[in-house]
């Protein structure tokens, strides 16, 4: 259920293609990740340099910080 409003406020809020601050992402060059501190970075996966959030669960989740946090 909680994945579903995840999805459902990218799909409303255009976000499907962004990511934000707080967020955690994915660098598809080395398969790293880490915490979305600078809105500058908007473009990347526009430019598919990087996957935005991605809501899964397990014991190795990072929880998202800030604003993004309280969504999730």
């Amino acid at each position: 259920m909680h994945f579903n409003r995840v999805l459902e406020r990218c799909f409303f809020e255009g976000l499907f293609d962004q990511v934000v601050v707080g967020d955690w992402a994915r660098k598809h060059n080395t398969g790293d990740t880490f915490l979305v501190d600078n809105i500058e970075m908007n473009d990347c996966p526009k430019k598919l340099e990087i996957s935005g959030p991605l809501p899964l669960y397990g014991r190795k989740v990072h929880i998202s910080k800030g604003q993004e946090s309280l969504v999730e």
